[in-house]
């Protein structure tokens, strides 16, 4: 879980996610790049797909915010559904998380804990 005072908070955000289980629409097949959504309401979104040993991995253009484990993600091309799945793990920027980490253990450390 995480736990962010501010909606625009660093750790809020992610550009990468694993989906174990996609489901491709019956014969489409996917582009190198396409768009996604994890909201209803949400604008499209480039992203790029590549199949791993767990499933697949989606690299989103710019970071999203607020994305979690269990949420759907649905892939679209030119406006037509091309398949659909459900996050199973959410990657944070590394740098951005121990830089954070970082922050975290000098407060602590000017405070004397």
């Amino acid at each position: 879980y995480i736990i962010a005072t501010k909606k625009d908070h660093p750790l809020m955000f992610s550009n990468k996610i694993l989906v174990s289980e996609l489901q491709i629409s019956q014969g489409k097949e996917l582009p190198k790049l396409i768009q996604a959504k994890v909201r209803y309401r949400q604008s499209d979104q480039d992203v790029t797909i590549k199949e791993v040993r767990r499933g697949h991995e989606i690299k989103f253009a710019k970071p999203q915010s607020s994305v979690s484990e269990g949420q759907s993600i649905v892939l679209y091309s030119d406006g037509e559904v091309l398949g659909r799945g459900i996050i199973d793990r959410v990657y944070r920027e590394k740098g951005l998380v121990e830089s954070i980490k970082m922050k975290d253990t000098e407060t602590h450390a000017i405070r004397g804990n």
